[in-house]
């Protein structure tokens, strides 16, 4: 096994790996003596498993991080796309589609980490002309729908920013 976690004397928890390397969790509720194996939530091995109470935890490993509300049933991490192996290695800017467009274009993005996301539209001057997003997300895919009914044909830019990250594409907008 690689991890273990207890939030008390009895409840506990253990992760790892089983002889054909499918990922394996297990609960104890007595201290350990004994051990009920629950539905794992990856075919890979689990490296750490941490819960804050009896329901909610998480396990990482090869194939992803997964959360609990019910205390080691199915887990999963809730992204848009959905799928337990939804985090991205790096944050990612996607080009828009169409592109051009008229009258409206989407922009998919992903993020690595949580944190405060800025999504903006400038135009060819450098000034904003729509603030797409503008709030706190955790880490996933998303894609946000942009129809720009107020504005002219051109060369338009948009950048995403989180942290340290900033990442700029351009579109066009035909009329």
């Amino acid at each position: 096994m690689s991890s273990i976690y207890f939030i008390n004397t009895d409840t506990g928890w253990i992760g790892g790996y089983d002889y054909n390397y499918n990922g394996v969790i297990f609960k104890t509720t007595d201290g350990g003596s004994y051990w009920i194996e629950q539905q794992s939530p990856s075919e890979n091995e689990l490296t750490s498993i941490y819960f804050v109470d009896s329901n909610t935890g998480w396990a990482a490993g090869y194939g992803g991080i997964f959360k609990t509300t019910d205390g080691g049933g199915v887990m999963s991490v809730k992204c848009e796309k959905g799928g337990l192996n939804n985090i991205p290695i790096q944050i990612e800017l996607l080009q828009n589609y169409p592109n051009p467009f008229n009258p409206s274009t989407t922009i998919n993005y992903r993020l690595t980490k949580p944190g405060f996301v800025e999504l903006k539209v400038y135009d060819i001057l450098g000034r904003v002309v729509n603030v797409l997003v503008n709030k706190w997300q955790p880490a996933g895919d998303y894609k946000v729908i942009w129809n720009p009914s107020n504005l002219s044909s051109g060369v338009y830019f948009y950048r995403l920013h989180i942290g340290d990250s900033n990442i700029t594409k351009k579109m066009i907008l035909i009329r």
